[in-house]
């Protein structure tokens, strides 16, 4: 079977990013932008990443000092790689070629993302018991009071507003902070840079590591005076089996995939209600039935821009492709959540579209934990901003909405309204 030229080496810093993602170098080979995979236009992925999935959906590319890593765009493929953790492992032991920039050669990652069974299968089983589905059900008259606080806010200060920090931040946070019993859960999540790729990679591993160690210290707070929330829970009952440090790790996991992902979905997924007003005016009814339009945005916006990385446990072939041991494969999940095999115009919002296995929340032994509290959470703050403010609507032209650029997790800068 034919194969695919390997992609040359990064493009030089000169090359414009927009019309020179993927320049032609030779007869079969091309050079790709190593930031691509979490580039967008406006909420949607970068066009390039559509021709990808069409012509080349296993593909070769540059990316954070990684000797060879693979792209995979198509949602079948995406499923197949996410799904098959006996194939494809999160362990960083298991990447080979890897060049860290020396801020980053340190690094370890605690949480659940970059580790396999049994650590992921232990620290998961730890965490689970916070997600079920009577806790998540128990909550939701707290999430209310919660969105009724900031929105009577929103009205005492006056039109006009930025969804993003008057809404969407504060809700997430405090939401959050309850459930682990962490203060100013936004504060301590994601700090600078975290989640910014544009510069070096050791900058934002640098962010990760300022971040964790300020969870330690709370970590240390809780052992020693008054326990709260998840947290002092795990404390409480294994406490004698986990350290400090670790500790940390699971809770500054939960900081940084419950709410800088749930903060941009709901922003952004806002800004999408607020270009349509059939949307706003189905969602008014208390009646609404949300959920299938909910799914439909989750897919839609996908603010995770990648799954966390999987790496090769051995050869295996994908698409013809040869992928070897000890590399790294990336899965585009908003390119694969638009793949036309789900269905047809998945560039559009279809409310009435039937819910398709969408990728938003990962899949596989590593779909996120959080996702019942996360769709919660959207089911209680779209309808109650849209009634509690009749005539909401963008404050600028649609098209002025600034994106935010080079981030694992997209969306909104800010979302100016007005009534």
């Amino acid at each position: 079977m034919k194969q695919l030229a390997p992609l040359s080496a990064t493009p030089p810093p000169s090359t414009p990013v927009v019309g020179a993602l993927v320049s032609a170098t030779g007869p079969g080979k091309e050079a790709m932008h190593p930031l691509l995979p979490i580039m967008r236009n406006g909420l949607d992925p970068h066009e390039e990443l559509g021709r990808l999935r069409h012509e080349h959906p296993v593909v070769a590319f540059p990316m954070l000092g990684l000797g060879k890593a693979w792209l995979v765009t198509r949602h079948e493929d995406v499923r197949a790689v996410l799904g098959d953790a006996g194939t494809f492992g999160n362990e960083l032991s298991l990447a080979r070629d890897v060049t860290m920039p020396h801020t980053a050669g340190q690094w370890r990652p605690g949480g659940l993302g970059f580790h396999d069974s049994p650590v992921h299968t232990r620290r998961r089983r730890l965490l689970a018991p916070a997600f079920r589905t009577r806790v998540i059900r128990d909550m939701a008259r707290r999430l209310e009071d919660i969105v009724a606080t900031q929105l009577e806010r929103m009205a005492q200060a006056g039109p006009p507003a930025d969804l993003v920090r008057a809404l969407a931040e504060p809700v997430a946070s405090a939401v959050m902070s309850e459930l682990i019993g962490v203060p100013d859960a936004d504060r301590r999540a994601t700090g600078s840079g975290r989640f910014d790729l544009s510069g070096e990679l050791g900058t934002s591993i640098a962010a990760a590591d300022r971040s964790l160690e300020d969870v330690v210290e709370l970590v240390a707070r809780q052992r020693a005076g008054r326990r709260a929330g998840l947290l002092g829970r795990l404390i409480s009952e294994h406490g004698d089996q986990l350290d400090d440090r670790e500790l940390a790790g699971l809770i500054d996991g939960l900081l940084t995939g419950g709410l800088g992902t749930t903060a941009s979905m709901i922003a952004t997924g806002c800004l999408v209600l607020l270009r349509d007003d059939r949307l706003v005016t189905s969602l008014r009814r208390e009646d609404a039935p949300i959920d299938r339009l909910l799914d439909e945005l989750l897919r839609y916006v996908c603010v995770a821009q990648l799954a966390f990385p999987r790496f090769a446990r051995r050869d295996v072939i994908l698409r013809g492709q040869r992928i070897r041991a000890g590399d790294a494969v990336f899965c585009s999940l908003p390119t694969a959540n638009r793949d036309p095999a789900l269905g047809t115009d998945m560039d559009e919002v279809d409310p009435h579209r039937r819910t398709t296995a969408h990728l938003a929340f990962g899949f596989g032994v590593h779909r996120c934990l959080g996702a019942p509290l996360a769709r919660l959470e959207m089911r209680v703050v779209f309808p109650a901003l849209l009634r509690r403010f009749p005539g909401i609507r963008l404050a600028v032209p649609a098209e002025r909405i600034e994106f935010k650029r080079f981030s694992v997790i997209h969306g909104v800068e800010s979302l100016p309204v007005t009534w």
